[in-house]
């Protein structure tokens, strides 16, 4: 007679529970630790979203708890010149680790990378970490002097049905300011 055997997982920063039943031994142990290991690389998803004609945003969902909350690993405000976004541009993005956000504005490339694993980012050459900053602002998009020019750290744990950057831009009354001075 097979012992069936509970493993209870509980996924770090509000990840839903991995729970495996085994009655054929380690083979499905390993199965399972594998499993959680891959989940635990890179982000969920890449969003990234015009929020005006001459800002948008990217992000990086670290996490979600469907109908409780979800968390962002870095959220990004992009600000050119008016118009840039409503003009032709691409965008690409992977959630491998890194993952990452690329787009391309007026034949120039403004690349975002995170890495969940390392809380490490970079944008446009200057790298940083989630513990100093996870909220940033590139200013000059789709142009020469396109450069960071604000970091901020705030709570990027969100309610479920928040819309991201609202909810962000709500939190920081300063982001708001760096923001509206174009």
């Amino acid at each position: 007679m097979d012992v069936v055997t509970a493993i209870f997982i509980v996924m770090p920063r509000n990840r839903l529970p991995l729970i495996v039943l085994s009655g054929a031994g380690t083979l499905v142990l390993v199965l399972a630790l594998l499993i959680f290991y891959i989940q635990e690389k890179g982000v969920i998803g890449v969003g990234a979203a015009p929020l005006s004609d001459d800002l948008a945003a990217t992000w990086f969902h670290e996490s979600v708890t469907h109908s409780v909350d979800y968390r962002l690993g870095i959220i990004v405000f992009l600000l050119g010149k008016p118009g840039w976004t409503d003009a032709s541009h691409d965008w690409t993005s992977g959630k491998g680790s890194p993952a990452f956000s690329t787009f391309v504005i007026n034949g120039r490339r403004l690349h975002i990378e995170y890495s969940r694993e390392s809380g490490e980012w970079n944008v446009l050459d200057t790298a940083g970490s989630v513990e100093e900053g996870n909220v940033l602002v590139v200013k000059g998009c789709g142009t020469e002097t396109q450069k960071v020019t604000h970091t901020e750290l705030i709570d990027l744990t969100l309610p479920y049905n928040a819309d991201p950057v609202a909810e962000v831009l709500a939190r920081s009354k300063t982001l708001r300011n760096v923001l509206d001075q174009k």
